[in-house]
């Protein structure tokens, strides 16, 4: 059996505790290559990198497509080459976590793409990206009341049941939707 995580995010308000969930979805480039209909079954697509953002047209937290450079590339390229390459304490990115297959299909087709800074879900620029530090959005206070928000994080390993992935083509464009259970 497949070893699945599923993870969950969401920003809490501390002042008026309104809560506001990220989009749910898995979102997922389908290759250009296979030329039918994407599905999650065939193992043939990567992770869309993400951005945090609050998007005022969805009136809450969403994403944007997150486009590495090229350094940022030749760097996770470094420290995946070298496992015994001490990382820096603070350097996180989901370049050093994704598989192999994964990060050369990224490293392929995104090194010629340029980031659209605009919603994931309803494609509007009208946003802010969020930046956390210690579970805490730093750089914006919640709409509604002023209040600093909380970020939260959970993980989920091997969890069951139907998730809904959100497809797109390896330009950005939303090329379709899948409901599947596993």
């Amino acid at each position: 059996m497949t070893m699945i995580t599923f993870d969950h995010e969401s920003v809490r308000c501390l002042e008026c505790d309104e809560h506001h969930v990220f989009p749910p979805e898995l979102l997922l480039y389908t290759s250009a290559e296979t030329g039918k209909k994407p599905s999650y079954r065939d193992w043939n697509w990567a992770t869309v990198l993400t951005n945090r953002i609050w998007c005022f047209q969805c009136e809450g937290p969403s994403y944007t497509e997150r486009i590495p450079s090229q350094r940022e590339f030749d760097l996770a390229f470094k420290f995946r080459s070298d496992p015994d390459l001490p990382r820096p304490d603070n350097l996180e990115d989901e370049l050093l976590d994704i598989d192999d297959e994964q990060f050369h299909f990224l490293r392929k087709y995104l090194k010629v793409r340029h980031q659209k800074n605009s919603c994931i879900c309803c494609g509007s620029e009208s946003v802010r990206f969020l930046q956390t530090a210690m579970n805490r959005v730093v750089n914006f206070k919640h709409p509604l009341c002023g209040g600093i928000l909380q970020f939260d994080r959970f993980f989920f390993l091997n969890g069951s049941g139907k998730k809904t992935i959100r497809w797109f083509s390896i330009q950005g464009e939303f090329v379709g939707q899948q409901n599947d259970y596993f």
